[in-house]
């Protein structure tokens, strides 16, 4: 009877982690619509005065969104190194320092979001 009720757990658990993967799918999509809508005119025009009640902290959290995302649009159109992505997003459109550049590659490797591969000594990027 133990064991009967651990697999019935363990089926819950596993129709669980499926349901919570469709719905991290599904917000990761609507980020991405919602961040393609933002036009690069509107990334670089300076923004008004914050008011106090705004947190800052919120809006770096949507910086480092933006740029996560624009790392993998890249990433999944074209095949580029870790330089020539650099280049694109820190040295011509400017959306985040070099340093930020390579923290944000580095999360995205963590999660698992991206895998390198060697070539001839240059690391070329790829999504899951």
């Amino acid at each position: 009877m133990r064991l009967k009720e651990k697999k019935k757990e363990l089926l819950e658990l596993k129709k669980r982690i499926t349901e919570l993967k469709e719905i991290i799918t599904e917000m990761e999509i609507k980020t991405e619509k919602e961040i393609n809508q933002v036009s690069e005119e509107e990334l670089y025009t300076e923004e008004p005065k914050q008011e106090k009640s705004e947190p800052i902290i919120l809006r770096e959290i949507d910086q480092k969104k933006i740029v996560k995302n624009k790392i993998l649009e890249i990433i999944r159109n074209e095949n580029k190194t870790s330089g020539e992505i650099k280049k694109e997003i820190v040295d011509k459109k400017k959306l985040c320092s070099k340093a930020s550049y390579y923290r944000y590659l580095q999360e995205l490797k963590k999660t698992n979001v991206i895998e390198t591969i060697k070539i001839n000594q240059e690391e070329f990027y790829y999504t899951k």
